[in-house]
């Protein structure tokens, strides 16, 4: 037998009481994970779209501009891991494989000082796309391998 729109339905006795009310009350509701209100998918891929814009700045900021290689690197890298990431927060399911591009873009990242041959004489570029790397492909990672229905806002 089907419920009303207006019936309420009872929520499990061991429920939070942010998930109880969602799941009691019929109009939409957003109910989050723990991460906050956009959701570990979401709020991963967010943070790589800061990180690749980092990037694409990051020389002029930290002095580096005048060096050719690093410089080529971080703005075309960074171009790239922002752009995959703003159309993976657009259509999250059906752009899946390019989350695994950015998780190896990341690894370029912190392999790409010795391949580019950055000067070690100056360690901003070094240090810099070490570890944007580590956090654009553990982001990367994350928000690529949460299933669906997990670590995301559902209404």
């Amino acid at each position: 037998m089907a419920r009303a729109r207006h019936e309420v339905r009872r929520a499990p006795a061991r429920m939070s009481p942010r998930r109880r009310a969602a799941a009691e009350f019929p109009h939409p509701e957003v109910v989050s994970d723990d991460f906050g209100p956009m959701g570990t998918r979401t709020t991963a891929t967010a943070w790589n779209i800061v990180l690749g814009i980092w990037l694409i700045v990051s020389p002029w900021f930290l002095g580096y501009g005048g060096l050719a290689a690093a410089t080529w690197d971080a703005v075309v890298v960074g171009a790239g891991i922002a752009v995959i990431a703003i159309i993976r927060t657009a259509r999250p399911e059906q752009t899946r494989p390019l989350g695994w591009l950015n998780v190896l873009l990341g690894l370029w990242l912190i392999i790409s000082p010795w391949v580019v041959s950055v000067n070690h004489a100056r360690p901003a570029p070094y240090w810099n796309d070490v570890i944007i790397g580590i956090a654009v492909a553990v982001l990367a990672w994350i928000a690529t391998s949460t299933p669906a229905g997990r670590g995301e806002a559902r209404v």
